[in-house]
């Protein structure tokens, strides 16, 4: 299914009249941004599907008719450090937690999968590596259930059983 193009239906400036704004765009694709002043406006176009597509930077009169372009590109630094963030929080954690998403308004509770599988699953598999080994330094018995919260949660899962102990500990301890 071919996604549909829009443009922005009005933007009105207090007390003046509506003005029609061109831009294409896309809802799940795309963010826009109109800044206003006195003297000028601007528009602001960012493809937020993809951090390799230039920001589009639209200066227009007081009557949104454009009189300048300009396109500028993230740095290819920055594209490489997001890249190698998201590898990084990929091996600590699996799980994504999004809170603000520039199509939705308003707070976002998304959790979701990481984004990079491969550097996921080698942080759980050293997670549960860690785990065993502490468990046969310590001469404890693997625990199933905390096996399986280290291979849901990874690292920060861990990094809790090792801290408070097991699960099955606080189990028993509510029995007696």
């Amino acid at each position: 299914m071919p996604q549909r193009h829009t443009s922005l239906p009005h933007v009105s400036s207090a007390a003046d009249r509506p003005y029609r704004v061109h831009v294409c765009l896309r809802p799940k694709k795309h963010a826009v941004v109109i800044r206003m002043s006195p003297l000028y406006q601007s528009i602001i176009q960012t493809d937020i599907s993809d951090k390799n597509i230039p920001v589009e930077y639209i200066a227009t009169d007081t009557a949104f008719k454009p009189f300048a372009f300009y396109q500028q590109r993230f740095p290819e630094s920055i594209v490489e450090t997001l890249a190698l963030n998201e590898k990084g929080l990929s091996f600590l954690t699996p799980l994504r937690l999004k809170q603000f998403s520039n199509t939705e308004g308003g707070i976002v509770f998304d959790m979701s999968l990481a984004e990079d599988k491969l550097f996921m699953g080698l942080g759980i598999l050293l997670a549960l590596f860690i785990y065993i080994g502490y468990s046969r330094f310590k001469h404890k018995a693997l625990n199933a259930l905390s096996m399986l919260l280290i291979a849901l949660f990874g690292l920060p899962a861990l990094i809790a059983i090792l801290v408070f102990g097991d699960v099955s500990r606080y189990a028993r301890k509510r029995e007696n």
